[in-house]
């Protein structure tokens, strides 16, 4: 029996009540005390696309937890995708260069800040920042070496 289930994109009223159910799980996983979001952000969640359907709500959300200590989500902690106005919600080409500029680098610079980023909200502790991640220790402990042996000096 197939079930047709229409993209988040077509379900606008589901995403809020998705986002809330997706940030109190990971907040509660990560022990840390978020609120809900604020009106701005939520607008902004609304308003987007979703190309990656709730796979990719999913990791925004988690991102922010792992990135933020908590209490009400703000607009500043969402990814720069999600906060372009407009068109250039769903197309980052079309965004203003400022934004461009800094949405869009290097698939390896993005990974480096973001698994940075993790172990800095976890104090160095990797594995703990992989779990959050949804990466295995081992690849952080890979990829740190390869940044250091690319490292000059």
């Amino acid at each position: 029996l197939p079930i047709h289930l229409p993209p988040l994109r077509q379900r606008r009223e589901d995403i809020t009540a998705l986002a809330d159910a997706f940030l109190a799980r990971y907040a509660a996983e990560e022990g840390r005390p978020f609120l809900g979001f604020d009106a701005g952000a939520g607008a902004l969640l609304e308003a987007y696309a979703w190309p990656g359907n709730v796979r990719q709500l999913q990791n925004v959300i988690r991102r922010i937890v792992v990135l933020h200590g908590g209490g009400a989500v703000t607009r500043a902690m969402l990814p720069p995708t999600i906060t372009a106005t407009g068109s250039a919600a769903t197309t980052p080409a079309a965004a203003p260069s400022g934004e461009c500029r800094t949405a869009i680098m290097p698939f390896r610079e993005q990974e480096r800040q973001i698994i940075e980023a993790a172990l800095a909200a976890f104090d160095g502790n990797i594995p703990r920042a992989a779990a959050a991640l949804e990466l295995s220790p081992s690849t952080i402990y890979r990829k740190r070496q390869a940044w250091s042996d690319r490292s000059p000096g």
